[in-house]
């Protein structure tokens, strides 16, 4: 005995405006998840750049002082860094010798060297749970010691949370619309047929 189909509790007249309907509703939504990958994939980029800018800054102010393996001036560079918190706030500043040492530090206390030593150089690594981007950089490959920062991103990324969700359910909105008017007008569309084959 076959199966019932899909659409088989659907009186046949109304069967082909609902599959379209279903089918424009679904096209509508994929494509909009489509166009939220894009968008979050591109926010990771400015979120990479954001953290090169601000690595760009820092070293400007720091790097004679880590080639030099002062820890006293690192440490000066960073609470001057800590103090002018007007744009991108930190949340941990760290500075290793080329050997791995820690030579200075200005972080929250939750942020451990450990972790900040785990950072890869020239890669963004988001902390979902505590909204913290991670970003290290080298210099002289290593050698001459690396600088690691941790940078609040909580409000940024509330921001994209938010409108990701506003896309979405605008998103659905137009879509069921969409979907609706697809059905009403096939409807519309295959009523004389209907009336001719009542006919015949």
């Amino acid at each position: 005995m076959p199966r019932p189909g899909l659409l088989s509790w659907i009186p046949p007249a109304a069967r082909l405006p609902v599959a379209a309907g279903l089918a424009v509703f679904v096209v509508a939504v994929l494509t909009t998840q489509i166009a939220l990958r894009l968008q979050a994939a591109e926010g990771d980029a400015q979120f990479q750049r954001m953290g090169e800018v601000y690595l760009d800054g820092l070293a400007a102010g720091v790097r004679g002082a880590l080639e030099r393996g002062d820890a006293a001036a690192l440490d000066a560079g960073f609470r001057r860094a800590f103090a002018e918190r007007q744009g991108i706030a930190e949340r941990g500043l760290f500075a290793f010798a080329g050997d791995g040492r820690l030579l200075a530090a200005q972080a929250d206390p939750d942020l451990a060297a450990e972790r900040a030593a785990a950072v890869p150089a020239g890669r963004l690594d988001i902390d979902q749970r505590s909204h913290v981007a991670w970003i290290a950089r080298r210099f002289d490959d290593g050698r001459a010691g690396r600088l690691v920062a941790a940078l609040d991103v909580r409000e940024i990324e509330e921001r994209r949370r938010r409108l990701a969700i506003g896309l979405l359910l605008l998103d659905l909105g137009l879509a069921a619309g969409c979907g609706v008017l697809a059905y009403l007008g096939l409807v519309r569309m295959g009523r004389p047929i209907a009336g001719l084959l009542d006919r015949l």
